[in-house]
């Protein structure tokens, strides 16, 4: 909710936001962030982030070197990597609206890693090939998997975005993109990995810890305006997204003092 930084590391960043909108300043320029946009950041360089009203930012620092030497694990269709390991200017690298949902889960999951198991730097190396698996480069060829855009769910995604509160169906959902449920589901797990009611409580998780990071609602009043009303339920989805009860956010968030921890 405050100006953070300046920060400078000798790693290199990628910085997701999650919700709201920031900008990051730099010696070189400024760099505005939206919801679902995702930043590279070269190391060694100093990065001040001003947030406008409460931003959520997934941070993930990287070893210059161990992430060239992840390259050998992605195929040559991804020459990008390197250009970008190696580059010396921060940039957006572009994300399609329908891996949104799973580069937040990514990122989550890649911060969550237990760092001093055996299998840690293995488990490591799959999160970040994972990360990169979902982010397109600059000319629009995406790394490890063709381009699966796709209309009618980019639509879809749309609509469940802009009315998490409603009671969706997918009968519902797949008449207004003009497609049969089985259509839809087929074309939602194909695009983003999941089916249509896994997007949906994945979106409301989202949205619920945004309002719980906002302060403005409790756990109960957050879940229904998110389509959610069953608390225990809101609860239980929430747990599977985050991994911590809501309430957890709440305790935080009283203690916390407005300031953003080092991103």
């Amino acid at each position: 909710m405050s100006t953070v930084g300046p920060t400078r590391s000798p790693r290199m960043k990628l910085v997701y936001v999650a919700g709201g909108s920031t900008k990051i300043t730099y010696d070189a320029g400024t760099l505005p962030m939206a919801q679902g946009e995702i930043a590279f950041l070269p190391a060694d360089r100093t990065y001040v982030g001003s947030p406008s009203a409460v931003v959520e930012t997934i941070a993930v620092y990287v070893d210059p070197q161990f992430a060239l030497d992840q390259l050998r694990w992605l195929p040559s269709t991804a020459p990008f990597l390197e250009e970008l390991f190696c580059a010396s200017e921060p940039r957006l690298l572009a994300v399609a609206p329908s891996r949104r949902a799973q580069l937040h889960r990514r990122l989550h999951e890649l911060t969550r890693l237990e760092t001093t198991s055996a299998d840690a730097e293995l488990q490591q190396m799959a999160g970040l090939a994972r990360v990169f698996g979902l982010i397109h480069p600059g000319s629009g060829m995406p790394v490890m998997m063709p381009d699966l855009r796709h209309p009618e769910v980019e639509e879809a995604i749309r609509l469940l975005e802009s009315g998490l509160e409603r009671p969706w169906t997918v009968l519902a959902l797949a008449g207004m993109v003009a497609l049969s449920p089985s259509q839809l589901t087929r074309l939602f797990a194909t695009h983003t990995g999941m089916s249509p009611a896994r997007y949906l409580r994945e979106a409301r998780a989202r949205r619920m810890h945004q309002l719980l990071i906002e302060g403005v609602v409790n756990v109960s009043e957050a879940a229904r305006l998110v389509g959610w009303n069953n608390p225990s339920h809101a609860s239980r989805a929430y747990r599977t997204v985050f991994g911590q009860a809501p309430s957890t956010v709440q305790a935080q968030r009283t203690t916390d003092s407005g300031a953003l921890e080092d991103w």
